[in-house]
């Protein structure tokens, strides 16, 4: 893709700061969502077909960068709840400005 579609398609961390405990900060957030791929476009060490150089950013398998996300943001709950479902019942999460999604079959 051009550079100028890739740069429209970066997440904002901003919706998710009602979200961060005490003592951590939207950059931490930031910059574990941007490791790998996006840090490295960012600084300009993508090869000509797009792929990272030197890729060590920290994660063999995507699941990994989500229990590093759920860990940040302190998602797990207690001992007995499901990993990663006390998420649901924080007060501060404004729930009427989620939007679901829904995809429909091509006809």
């Amino acid at each position: 893709m051009p550079d100028a579609q890739i740069e429209e398609q970066p997440h904002s961390v901003e919706p998710l700061k009602p979200l961060l405990p005490a003592g951590h900060s939207l950059d931490e957030l930031h910059d574990l969502l941007n490791r790998g791929w996006w840090s490295a476009y960012d600084a300009g060490i993508l090869d000509e077909n797009g792929v990272v150089q030197g890729d060590d950013d920290g994660f063999d398998f995507e699941g990994e960068r989500m229990t590093a996300f759920g860990e940040l943001l302190q998602l797990h709950g207690t001992q007995e709840d499901y990993p990663y479902a006390a998420w649901g019942e924080g007060a501060s999460i404004a729930w009427s400005d989620f939007v679901a999604l829904r995809y429909r079959e091509r006809t």
